[in-house]
């Protein structure tokens, strides 16, 4: 059983079968946490994908820019066309989040009021989880949440109760991440430019997050673009990166001043770019992986090839 199938028998439990279920992603990128969970909701239900529009905020908060992401793998429907009994979202902010902002009628505790609201997370930890994944609007308001594991079921439950949040602890169901099974089951093909690129050489992924260039500055940028110039001209290895999506908002928002250094740093980049909104295909065709701690790491962890965590 697929975890986007122990998802789909969680929520019948609770709704029956023959639901109206409704898809609100907001970033294609982020899909892999849903896609799974549709497939398996393709025998009994009615799923429908609505891809919901959101901002970017830039410093102090203001909106930035306006966002409606539509290349989704499945026809899309439009909101007022679709009345739902359950709504599964995988954005769990209000208006905390400092980077990226979804309009208000898409927030768990909006979407509750009349519809059955499940949760869940676009990230893939394993047991572990932070205070921040758990003390969002998604977790407090969402009728069903989905966890990885039982060490993380504990982990939520403990961080709600020690911030008095008064909650219901069967709503947290253990299914494992949808994006596992993408994992194992998405196969895509390599580009030809990538193989032009490597030119037989092995490839060596890196992928860089967020945290480290909000919170590490000039030091961060120096260490990646050392890791470029270690690469360079490597006639084993050539580099492909992938950077976090949201990375040049994220900078925009909460450290502008890097704002030039980064895009020096990436201007002299010359391996294999990686830009694309599935991260699979550098999964599949990297032979190692390069990362900070982050949930990518987790996903690599189950090709059974090497990490270098940085």
């Amino acid at each position: 059983m697929t975890n986007g199938q122990k998802v789909i028998e969680c929520i019948h439990k609770e709704m029956g079968r023959g639901l109206d279920i409704t898809f609100y992603p907001y970033k294609v990128s982020m899909w892999d946490s849903m896609d799974s969970v549709l497939r398996a909701s393709l025998f009994y239900d009615r799923p429908h994908v609505v891809p919901i529009g959101y901002y970017t905020k830039g410093s102090h908060g203001k909106v930035i820019g306006v966002h409606h992401e539509t290349n989704y793998p499945y026809p899309c429907d439009r909101d007022e066309d679709v009345k739902t009994d359950v709504a599964i979202i995988h954005n769990p902010y209000a208006d905390e989040n400092k980077i990226t902002l979804v309009p208000k009628k898409y927030w768990a505790s909006t979407l509750k009021d009349y519809c059955y609201t499940v949760y869940i997370p676009y990230f893939c930890m394993g047991d572990s989880i932070n205070e921040a994944q758990v003390m969002t609007n998604g977790v407090g308001y969402a009728d069903m949440v989905i966890v990885e594991t039982d060490r993380q079921r504990e982990e939520y439950i403990r961080i709600l109760t020690e911030n008095h949040v008064r909650f219901d602890p069967h709503k947290f169901k253990v299914c494992g991440s949808p994006k596992e099974d993408m994992i194992k089951t998405c196969n895509p093909s390599i580009p030809l430019e990538w193989m032009d690129k490597a030119h037989g050489r092995k490839i060596i992924l890196l992928t860089t997050s967020l945290l480290p260039f909000i919170g590490g500055g000039e030091k961060e940028i120096e260490k990646i673009t050392n890791i470029f110039k270690r690469y360079r001209k490597d006639p084993e290895w050539c580099l492909l990166w992938r950077e976090h999506p949201l990375i040049k908002e994220a900078i925009l928002a909460m450290n502008p001043e890097l704002t030039k250094s980064y895009a020096i740093m990436k201007a002299h980049f010359d391996g294999i770019y990686d830009d694309t909104n599935d991260f699979h295909c550098a999964f599949k065709y990297s032979d190692k992986c390069i990362s900070e701690p982050s949930s990518l790491v987790h996903l690599y962890k189950l090709t059974g090839k090497e990490i270098e965590v940085i």
